[in-house]
């Protein structure tokens, strides 16, 4: 796997949080960027007894501002119990700026940083996968599990955060449950998106 002094590796996991428990206005992940949660009170839940948290499709996000620029290489470990037409699943923190988006036929997505890649219609509806996503330029892709990658140009827009089940202005959720988010400060290689997908294979039996 690549690794170096300028590569950040950002990681989002219910798995060690008990703030998911609560009624806290915010949530810190494993790395210590605070998310906040959605200003309507509504928080995501917690699946008792598993590491899950579920996005209800109509309120419910979570969203951190940080310094994330591209390149930038996405890896999110979900289902989707219901396709939420054109909701957004993993958002910049702002509107539509880097952006994994529901289309409007299930179970479409692609991901969008300016531009929008070509659609990926490899992830079934209510089926856990790893979904992964390079966000590097005119070099984007996108690929569930172990089926072939959808490449294009995703534009040259950058994160500037985290925001999980909805887009970064608060419209469009998703429901969605989401086990695990990797998010690395780098274009990784086909032979790291394999290592990383294998790990997470392994950890949560995705596909």
């Amino acid at each position: 796997m690549t690794n170096s002094a300028s590569t950040t590796y950002y990681h989002l996991s219910p798995a060690s949080s008990a703030e998911t428990t609560t009624n806290a206005a915010t949530w810190t992940s494993d790395n210590g960027e605070v998310y906040t949660l959605n200003n309507t009170g509504a928080k995501p839940a917690q699946i008792v007894g598993s590491p899950k948290l579920l996005f209800d499709g109509v309120a419910h996000y979570l969203q951190a501002t940080f310094t994330l620029n591209q390149p930038m290489s996405y890896y999110v470990v979900a289902k989707r119990p219901t396709f939420s037409t054109n909701g957004y699943f993993i958002d910049g923190n702002t509107g539509a700026n880097v952006s994994i988006r529901n289309q409007p036929t299930t179970p479409d997505f692609d991901i969008y940083a300016g531009s929008a890649t070509g659609i990926n219609s490899n992830w079934a509806e209510n089926s856990y996968n790893v979904i992964m996503a390079i966000i590097n330029g005119a070099s984007s892709s996108s690929k569930v599990g172990a089926t072939a990658a959808v490449s294009g140009n995703a534009g040259a827009n950058n994160a500037g955060g985290l925001t999980v089940g909805a887009a970064g202005n608060g419209t469009s959720p998703t429901n969605i449950q989401i086990k695990e988010i990797i998010v690395r400060t780098i274009s990784d290689s086909t032979a790291t998106q394999i290592q990383i997908y294998s790990y997470l294979k392994a950890i949560h039996g995705a596909p």
